[in-house]
């Protein structure tokens, strides 16, 4: 084997490693991918909110806190919101579809 051929073999050996090393990596974070796609999305979203508290306080830690608050009352209240509506939704269908009225009237339909 000449100098060539062994640099050949060496590049893809190497290669292979890092394509290995590559896909364990991606499995093995392959659960929290979702995530981290969402942490990025909100970071990138809250970021201009950040900057301007900075601006203003000059203290970062302050500024982290604020947006933090911010941050969820902009995303977890209305999540709360929706989700109480939701549940509220299901007991009035369960206690409609539960009522005897409702079932012979369904009964008769069928």
């Amino acid at each position: 084997m000449n100098d060539s051929s062994i640099r050949q073999l060496q590049k893809i050996t190497l290669l292979a490693v890092f394509l290995v090393a590559f896909g364990l990596f991606f499995w093995m974070f392959r659960p929290y991918l979702f995530s981290l796609f969402w942490a990025c999305v909100l970071s990138g979203l809250f970021y201009p909110f950040n900057k301007r508290i900075l601006a203003k306080t000059k203290k970062r830690k302050l500024s982290a806190f604020v947006t933090l608050l911010i941050a969820l009352l902009l995303v977890i209240l209305p999540l709360v919101v929706v989700s109480g509506m939701v549940v509220n939704e299901a007991v009035a269908l369960y206690n409609t579809l539960n009522n005897q009225a409702t079932i012979i009237e369904i009964k008769n339909l069928i």
